[in-house]
């Protein structure tokens, strides 16, 4: 058998057959129609997790600015407001007294040294 024969041979007679490319189309568009709908069904849950996303978000930002109600921000600036003001209570009711305690210590420390 000479080389030219063996060459033309094979060229006749391909490794694979038609049949076999036609299974392997049929099977890489079944592949994509799969990966298709994969993709659709990822899709319609990432809307839908967009919404919730968003639905969460609408209801922080109501709590935070009240939307009608007192929110955060309104509570927040009332709790500082009182505590200022408690503040400024105790500072104005105590400071006399720790003067008076200063001067009674010290008239309690004068009055033993005299004597």
């Amino acid at each position: 058998m000479s080389e030219p024969e063996h060459i033309e041979h094979t060229l006749i007679e391909p490794p694979y057959s038609c049949q076999y490319h036609l299974a392997k189309v049929e099977q890489i568009v079944q592949q994509l129609q799969d990966l298709k709908g994969s993709i659709q069904s990822v899709q319609t849950e990432a809307k839908e997790e967009r919404k919730e996303v968003h639905t969460a978000l609408k209801e922080l930002n109501d709590a935070i600015k009240g939307n009608g109600k007192e929110g955060l921000v309104v509570q927040m600036d009332r709790n500082t407001n009182f505590r200022l003001m408690m503040t400024k209570l105790l500072w104005f009711l105590f400071t006399p007294l720790y003067g008076g305690l200063i001067a009674l210590v010290i008239n309690l420390f004068l009055t033993k040294s005299l004597r």
